[in-house]
């Protein structure tokens, strides 16, 4: 084609062709997926460029003085200026938000230098000294020193930036249609920005003689690149390996693949939490030296190897040397093509809070429990628990023939102290005759409040001697305890012993001759002891071997 033959000069012809590329590519882009900002940042940087050729196409048609140059370059300025900001918002958004560019800071900083360039642009001698007309056409600038130092060094150290998370991002473990995907970032990216528009602002002369063959043949590179991205590894579009790396970013749970030997390849962000390290320590770090019990994880991992998944539960030791408890499970993972097992996959589940939690449900259940069964004054068991435990002493006695004796006793005269002296007082009367019941027994013995001033001791595996033994030595503790003051406080007892053999037909009826037992003790003048005697015990029956 002819380019002499047309109305306008051959420079700007290559320069429309780019920004309509330029401003396709970027239509095309965000069509792909308009909710990706990886999408939406790459379109706008597409469209920077289109901004900063626009006003080079007007420099080069409109501009006839070096006043006017200069204006068109003012006007350029936040095209090149504001790119960095841009492309390092994309990079963020391409990488997952890691390092340096974990939080918007260093975008927001270039953002703020670049807005700062373009409003000094407005003024002569501080970006540019003055506009030369070039040999080829148009003007070309001569920098001045915040030219040289602020702007080369905005654009340099941002790209920079850029450069090195991608660099990151290649060599992190990914698949390969992954690692193509940065790659083709990479080069139709930085060959369009360093060429396109780096040079021509390094080289101001190169920039106006070469600057619209430059543009066009970048741009070409650039839509190329990308064209070939999309169509074969579905860049700039959902696809279920996007997808599935996104899950795994977010998911709570700890996930890392590793070699058959526990060599970490790849930790998710969850999993560096977990494992309080940075990414870069835990590539190539070995499992074993982060979990414990170590015979366990080498247990799991040798059974992994093996084919067959595993669960377990460990500790993590964080760098401070806090250990945290978590769950893990290790799966194969395995070779698509041969089905060979190509390594392993380890998820891990922080159970800490979870075990806290149970920890406390546990101590929260003991403390009801011990609510439910205990006499609040007195410490000492209650009545529902005296009835379930001598319900379960009743039902072994019968079925082991063992033996088993219980005290029954009520104070004498408490109703004088509680209408003398008050409830406070014989509230403390109560409290000091468990102590000294609980002091006067033996730890197997069960001590309760069978209610108001009555208690009851049950005694296992005691024969009735050794039960009366035991009471009389409450009777005289109490005495010389209570029995000195202004009202005098004695005790009164009924004693029951149960061999599994008397004709008793259930707990209940051994509670009733207790009650009475105690009952006749105080009609004979309280301050006594008294013992119920039951049935005789019913014959055994003797088996015809026994006989013989």
């Amino acid at each position: 084609m002819d380019l002499k033959g047309l109305s306008m000069p051959e420079p700007q012809i290559y320069i429309l062709v780019a920004l309509l590329m330029n401003a396709l590519l970027a239509g095309v882009i965000f069509a792909r997926d308009p909710t990706s900002s990886e999408n939406r940042w790459y379109a706008l940087m597409c469209l920077a460029l289109v901004y900063w050729g626009l006003v080079q196409y007007l420099h080069f048609t409109l501009a006839t003085t070096p006043e006017q140059a200069f204006r068109f370059f003012a006007i350029s300025t936040p095209g090149w200026a504001l790119l960095v900001p841009i492309f390092l918002m994309f990079v963020r958004a391409h990488v997952g938000n890691r390092g340096w560019l974990k939080t918007p800071l260093f975008p927001f900083i270039f953002l703020c230098s670049g807005i700062f360039l373009s409003i000094i642009a407005w003024k002569k001698g501080w970006l540019v000294d003055e506009m030369v007309r070039a040999e080829h056409g148009g003007f070309v600038h001569e920098p001045g020193f915040l030219y040289t130092t602020l702007g080369l060094g905005h654009l340099s150290l941002g790209l920079l930036v850029a450069l090195i998370h991608l660099f990151m991002q290649l060599r992190r473990n990914q698949g390969g249609d992954s690692r193509r995907r940065t790659s083709m970032v990479f080069v139709g990216m930085l060959v369009p920005l360093l060429g396109g528009v780096v040079v021509p602002i390094i080289h101001p002369s190169i920039g106006i003689s070469q600057g619209p063959h430059l543009l066009i043949s970048l741009t070409a590179i650039n839509t190329v690149v990308v064209g070939l991205g999309m169509l074969r590894y579905q860049l700039f579009s959902i696809t279920l390996e996007r997808t599935a790396q996104t899950i795994v970013e977010a998911v709570t749970e700890g996930i890392v693949l590793c070699d058959l030997e526990g060599t970490i390849e790849f930790t998710n962000p969850s999993a560096w939490n977990l494992l309080d390290r940075e990414p870069g320590q835990l590539q190539g770090t070995n499992l074993r030296t982060l979990m414990e019990p170590a015979h366990e994880v080498n247990r799991a991992l040798t059974m992994a190897a093996r084919g067959r998944p595993v669960n377990g539960e460990g500790v993590v030791v964080s760098r401070t040397g806090e250990p945290t408890p978590i769950e893990y499970t290790f799966s194969t993972i395995r070779d698509p093509g041969s089905g060979r097992i190509a390594g392993l996959a380890c998820v891990l589940r922080d159970v800490g809070a979870l075990k806290s939690l149970i920890k406390q449900l546990e101590e929260a259940s003991s403390r009801l429990q011990e609510q439910v069964v205990t006499d609040p004054l007195t410490g000492v068991f209650n009545r529902r628990y005296l009835e379930a435990r001598l319900e379960d002493e009743f039902h072994a006695c019968q079925r082991y023939a063992r033996m088993f004796s219980m005290v029954m006793l009520d104070l004498d005269h408490f109703k004088d102290v509680n209408d003398t002296m008050g409830h406070d007082a014989g509230d403390q009367l109560l409290v000091s005759v468990a102590e000294i019941l609980s002091a006067c027994v033996r730890a197997s013995d069960v001590v309760t409040r069978f209610g108001g001033d009555e208690f009851v001791i049950l005694m296992p595996e005691t024969p009735n001697e050794r039960a009366l033994q035991v009471t009389r030595r409450l009777q005289v503790s109490i005495r010389s305890a209570l029995g000195k003051g202004d009202i005098p406080v004695t005790a009164t007892f009924g004693i029951v012993t149960f061999s599994g053999n008397e004709p008793v037909e259930s707990a209940a009826d051994l509670m009733r001759r207790a009650d009475e037992a105690l009952l006749t003790a105080k009609q004979l003048g309280r301050d006594c002891i008294r013992v119920a005697k039951l049935p005789d015990p019913l014959p055994v029956k003797r088996t015809e071997s026994s006989s013989a």
